[in-house]
């Protein structure tokens, strides 16, 4: 099994971070590997076993991804899984914190191959690039989240002295 674990620490609350990342759909803001995420089914995928079809860049190709909801328990955690021929993965999302001092999000990445002991030495290397090509993405992600937060904030003592 090749497993990928990175936490990032931000002041936006807990509840913003968690809508935001335990939403599939907004993958393509973050995370460079990925093209498009598009919700399946009738209504809001944010549920046990919503479902989302995620397009990933691997390896020089895109591939299809369909993913499930099966462990949902806002704003603390998420779980999302997917089955192919090639692999099984579950992407987990924790968020600890809460309203008023920020929150630290850990995102937990595993996948299991069914030739692992064959497979895993050579992709080892390109999932951990993946991993942390996405935190990366999601570092900014929060930064750009916190001075749009930090502008509002801004404009809105700016109008209240204004009156």
């Amino acid at each position: 099994m090749i497993e990928f674990r990175s936490s990032v620490s931000t002041t936006l609350s807990a509840q913003t971070v968690f809508d935001e990342i335990a939403d599939f759909r907004n993958l393509p803001k973050w995370d460079p590997g990925i093209v498009e995420c598009e919700a399946l089914g009738i209504g809001d995928p944010r549920k046990l076993g919503g479902e989302y079809l995620v397009t990933a860049r691997f390896m020089g190709s895109t591939q299809r991804l369909r993913y499930r909801v099966t462990h949902w328990d806002p704003p603390k955690c998420a779980v999302m899984s997917c089955k192919t021929l090639f692999f099984q993965g579950v992407d987990s999302i924790t968020v600890e914190g809460d309203a008023s001092n920020g929150c630290t999000l850990t995102y937990h990445a595993q996948f299991r191959f069914p030739l692992g002991a064959i497979v895993e030495p050579f992709l080892r290397p390109v999932f951990e690039r993946l991993g942390n090509k996405a935190i990366d993405g999601l570092k900014n992600h929060f930064k750009r989240r916190e001075m749009d937060t930090s502008r509002v904030a801004a404009n809105k003592g700016t109008v209240a002295a204004a009156h």
